[in-house]
């Protein structure tokens, strides 16, 4: 927890702010646009996400208990990436309160739970807006000691009648791929 910390520098008060762009391979589900906020504090990474759009037409999993889950990409979810050199953390966020968080040595390789405590996920629904907020504790990035850090937002969305959106900071050529290096456009010098 220290490393990031230390990496973070003065830069722990300052949230960015950025929009994600859909895949064009995209079939509406329900966003007209997606936007995300990440906030490095002492103790914590908070990461927000705002989907605005039709959003009844958005398939939203029902409320389950906050445990750690694989394949929540099948559903709607959030991600966050924090990369350093080749390696990487990956976290998902549910709006069922699940979530899931893994460290890889590099691109898909070397995939392993990530130790850390769980985050503390809440959401907030309108008629034409949903936002998702996830608090994620230190904990689980030892190791960041040297900067630059890499970072990747990304939601997948899917609709009720079965379509699914990619949104993300950048996409790269073909199928959606979060994990590809250059979705993680967002940097910590």
């Amino acid at each position: 927890m220290a490393e990031l910390q230390h990496c973070l520098g003065a830069r722990q008060s300052t949230p960015l702010r950025v929009a994600l762009v859909p895949h064009p391979a995209n079939r509406f589900a329900g966003a007209r646009s997606v936007q995300a906020v990440l906030r490095f504090q002492e103790d914590c990474v908070r990461a927000e996400y705002a989907i605005e759009g039709e959003i009844e037409q958005i398939a939203f999993p029902r409320l389950e208990p906050s445990e750690r889950r694989d394949e929540l990409w099948k559903r709607t979810c959030f991600e966050l990436f924090i990369g350093q050199g080749d390696g990487y953390c990956e976290f998902n966020f549910s709006p069922s309160s699940e979530w899931a968080a893994y460290r890889f040595d590099s691109y898909r390789a070397g995939m392993r739970p990530l130790s850390s405590s769980p985050p503390k996920i809440r959401t907030a629904a309108r008629p034409t807006q949903y936002s998702l907020h996830a608090e994620i504790p230190l904990d689980g990035f030892s190791g960041f000691d040297v900067r630059p850090i890499k970072i990747g937002l990304s939601a997948v969305i899917r609709s009720i009648g079965g379509e699914t959106e990619f949104w993300g900071l950048a996409h790269p050529n073909g199928a959606p791929d979060f994990h590809d290096a250059s979705c993680f456009t967002l940097q910590i010098s």
